[in-house]
């Protein structure tokens, strides 16, 4: 698999496809294998290229010494466009990488043509925050948390609780990430504590001219609909769909659905390959 140096980081990446260059970007703890054929067909059948990577912090891209920020993510992705001349890109994030979408967008105008957020927030609610300090305490502690307790943990706050009862469409996705190599630190508690310091600057991101898009999960925990709002607001002429009766991790429920209202974005705007 193909790796470069971006930032100081080797980051490991890959392309698949011809065409106009969209950039997927996982969120916290999730490889570039999150972006499954699922995701990629639809953009890959459209004629895009896709460009996938694994965050820093993420085997098998490196994790220097912690702690990082989101901003050092952003300038990562940002050396790893300019290294593989891409910009201008569409981005299209989810969670985690949303936040970083869309600071792309604001601080390296030159390198996004259009950006599609998906799950993004404005600012952690409280509830988040006091999670986020117990989980990085427990990782610090140097305790053997199972899998299974985090895989269980994230799933009851990432779904939408009516939909957690459908084994046959919740349980395949538990699998796949009880499959993935152990999660060791440095670059667990360092993505952790990044996604955890994060808060958005609005009135930079009132800075961003590329087309935009939020997309929110009516049910949403972690990333409400109030504070997607509050990016999208935020964004001059940032269009806002809320997906009703959907939670967090509504993209691996219904794909397909997800990506054809980004891509349904993308050629109102005019961005077709």
């Amino acid at each position: 698999m193909p790796e470069l140096e971006a930032n100081g980081v080797q980051l490991s990446y890959d392309v698949q496809g011809e065409g106009p260059p969209v950039v997927m970007v996982a969120g916290r703890g999730m490889p570039r294998g999150w972006w499954s054929e699922e995701h990629t067909r639809p953009y890959l059948d459209a004629r895009f290229s896709v460009i996938r990577f694994d965050n820093r912090g993420m085997p098998p891209s490196e994790c220097p010494p912690e702690p990082f920020e989101v901003d050092d993510l952003v300038a990562d992705a940002a050396a790893l466009l300019d290294s593989l001349d891409l910009g201008p890109c569409v981005v299209v994030g989810h969670s985690m990488g949303s936040c970083i979408a869309q600071e792309l967008a604001a601080g390296r105008p030159d390198l996004v043509r259009a950006v599609a957020m998906i799950a993004t927030t404005a600012r952690h609610p409280g509830w988040v925050r006091v999670f986020h300090r117990g989980m990085i305490e427990l990782f610090e502690s140097g305790a053997d948390v199972p899998a299974e307790l985090l895989v269980g943990t994230l799933f009851g706050q990432l779904y939408n609780p009516t939909q957690l009862g459908d084994d046959a469409r919740v349980m395949p996705f538990a699998v796949w990430m009880l499959e993935l190599p152990p999660w060791d630190d440095p670059g667990r508690v360092g993505q952790w504590r990044a996604y955890a310091g994060y808060e958005a600057d609005l009135e930079a991101l009132g800075g961003i001219r590329a087309p935009s898009l939020v997309i929110a999960a009516e049910r949403d925990l972690i990333m409400p609909p109030p504070l997607a709002r509050k990016v999208a607001d935020a964004i001059p002429r940032c269009s806002y769909v809320e997906l009703p009766d959907a939670g967090h991790w509504a993209v691996v429920l219904d794909p397909a659905r997800v990506h054809a209202i980004v891509l349904e974005f993308l050629g109102d705007a005019g961005i077709v390959p």
